[in-house]
């Protein structure tokens, strides 16, 4: 989301609607911005924010001294890398979503990634046609569906 992660923030994390979730993993976390905001939704959550750039962790670490909080560099295309070798293997997908059904949580990787390269089409083609602005009046409801 870039300059616009802070003022962003709340509209995302309210769309989202992340309930009492216990770990976060906000990856490409720039210089922290959405993380924090994170941190005052989910007041008992872990969150560890990666991103490529040393310069940005290095940034966002001196944003808070909250505990809770871990920034790292790290690099989101390995993350893609490792979600579709588990979209070719259905053994080991299987085995995330039967632990996933054992803690409590659910997710769907798949999904996930599918919504995160739609946001950020839509920041893309907002930028572009409205100086950032749309983006704020953009419809994302489609974050908090299942698919």
């Amino acid at each position: 989301m870039g300059r616009w992660s802070a003022r962003l923030a709340p509209a995302f994390l309210e769309v989202a609607a992340i309930g009492n979730v216990r770990k976060v993993l906000d990856v490409g976390c720039g210089t922290g911005s959405l993380t924090l905001a994170l941190a005052e939704a989910a007041p008992r959550a872990t969150i560890v924010g990666i991103d490529l750039s040393q310069a940005f962790v290095d940034h966002a670490r001196t944003k808070s001294s909250d505990a809770r909080l871990t920034f790292e560099q790290g690099d989101a295309a390995a993350l893609g890398s490792a979600v579709s070798f588990l979209l070719e293997q259905p053994t080991i997908a299987a085995g995330l979503v039967e632990e996933a059904r054992k803690t409590g949580q659910r997710y769907d990787i798949a999904a996930f990634v599918r919504k995160m390269e739609r946001l950020y089409e839509l920041l893309h083609e907002t930028s572009r046609a409205t100086g950032r602005a749309g983006i704020l009046k953009a419809d994302l409801s489609f974050l908090t569906t299942e698919r």
